[in-house]
């Protein structure tokens, strides 16, 4: 393999960092504008939020409910910057922060985290198409 086909373009990392509308799979019009996991902005967030919990812990590591705990906050705080095509009840869902943390953090609508994290992924892992489907509109 050539270290050329493994090189992230500056346009792949703004991408990442910046986000883009992702359609996630099985989810109809559902359509969610998020960065990646590995953005600046998440990195960031993540580590703060570990050393905080950290020194409530007095060093001890993290438990699994602090770590989930942690995940959601980023996935609302940070990743999930808006959507388009969520409804309830056939009426739009506007966004907001407070509606997002709603969502994410409700046990009943687990599947709705699932899905910001699914397109964030989708961003990491391929940011190369999302640069690419920007060019051809």
């Amino acid at each position: 393999m050539d270290l050329n086909e493994l090189v992230v373009t500056d346009a792949e990392l703004n991408v990442v960092d910046s986000g883009a509308w992702v359609a996630p799979d099985n989810a109809g019009d559902l359509e969610l504008f998020v960065c990646g996991m590995g953005s600046k902005e998440v990195r960031k967030a993540a580590q703060a939020k570990q050393a905080a919990m950290r020194a409530k812990n007095r060093g001890k590591e993290l438990t699994d409910e602090q770590n989930h705990k942690n995940g959601e906050e980023l996935l609302y705080e940070v990743v999930l910057k808006d959507w388009r095509g969520l409804k309830q009840d056939g009426k739009d869902v506007p966004y907001s922060k407070e509606k997002a943390k709603e969502l994410i953090t409700s046990r009943n609508f687990k599947r709705f985290s699932e899905l910001v994290f699914e397109c964030a992924s989708k961003i990491d892992g391929d940011a190369k198409a999302f640069v690419e489907a920007a060019t051809k509109n």
